[in-house]
C-alpha cells in the first residue's frame, strides 16, 4: 500500500489521507478504549520510531548513538541531539490530548 499512496498523493511517508482511510492499512492498531472519536482536531495517539545508520544493534535507540557527525552520520547525529531535546519533547506530549 506505501508505494500506491506515494504515487498516488506525491508523498513519501506511503500515508493516505484521512479521506481515503479505506484504501489505507493501519501502521498499528490502537485500543478503542483509548480513543475519543468525537473528537477528530485532537492528537490522541503518538507513535515515534527511531532508525539510526551505523554499525550498532541500537538503531532504533538515539540516547546510544556515539558513532560521530561525519559524511551520513550528520543526520543520525542531528537525530539523536532532537532526541535529547527534553523541552522540544514536552510540548509535544503536551499537545497529545
Amino acid at each position: 500500500m506505501g508505494s500506491w499512496a506515494i504515487e498516488e498523493y506525491h508523498n513519501v511517508s506511503g500515508l493516505v489521507p484521512y479521506s481515503n482511510k479505506e484504501n489505507g492499512e493501519a501502521l498499528v492498531k490502537a485500543n478503542p478504549e483509548l480513543i475519543n472519536n468525537s473528537s477528530k482536531d485532537k492528537i490522541q495517539l503518538l507513535i515515534i520510531a527511531w532508525s539510526l545508520g551505523g554499525s550498532s544493534q541500537n538503531i532504533d535507540k538515539p540516547r546510544f548513538y556515539n558513532e560521530g557527525s561525519k559524511g551520513f552520520r550528520i543526520a543520525y547525529n542531528k537525530m539523536a541531539e532532537l532526541y535529547r531535546q527534553k523541552k522540544i519533547w514536552e510540548q509535544v506530549f503536551q499537545m497529545v490530548d
